[in-house]
């Protein structure tokens, strides 16, 4: 009996390893496309609340680049750098500094936006895009604001407010 018991067991156990075998422990098609659109769905929950956030930190270094590029200007002229006075020339997607009394298009150091910022507003003394420091003082007759914004969301903004004095600041 002993004999036939154990023949018994190790076929059972054959059996069952068979079973495992053969039976599927993986995941179907269906389940892994499920799951993915579920995290596909929670994914763009999270990044559509950092959109707005990545468009203010652009918008604010930006507004710093910008900042950088008049307080270039100044140093410049202050400097005497080429025996010149210095400005900076402001248009919707770009500023750039130039050397001389008037912006003229090429050879001069430009600064491109990002694609979400944009140049909204400029209000400066005379009309005009210009601003333009005066030897030995830094000041400038071009004294005014540009407003720095988002071209998708033109809610987001900061305000460069340049003296007369030369100095600038920002909102």
């Amino acid at each position: 009996m002993k004999i036939q018991n154990s023949k018994f067991n190790h076929r059972r156990s054959e059996l069952r390893s068979r079973e495992i075998q053969n039976s599927n422990y993986g995941f179907s098609l269906v389940e892994i496309v499920v799951t993915i659109s579920i995290l596909v769905f929670i994914a763009s929950l999270g990044l559509s609340e950092l959109f707005p956030l990545r468009d203010s930190l652009q918008i604010a270094r930006t507004t710093e680049d910008v900042r950088s590029l008049l307080f270039e200007a100044r140093s410049k002229t202050l400097a005497g750098e080429d025996a010149t006075v210095h400005g900076v020339h402001f248009e919707t997607g770009m500023v750039a500094l130039f050397a001389g009394e008037t912006y003229v298009a090429p050879g001069n150091k430009e600064l491109f936006f990002p694609p979400t910022v944009e140049i909204a507003n400029i209000t400066l003394s005379g009309g005009g895009a210009d601003v333009v420091f005066k030897k030995l003082t830094g000041e400038t007759e071009q004294d005014g604001s540009v407003v720095v914004a988002g071209s998708v969301d033109s809610t987001q903004t900061r305000i460069i407010y340049i003296e007369k004095t030369g100095t600038i600041r920002i909102e």
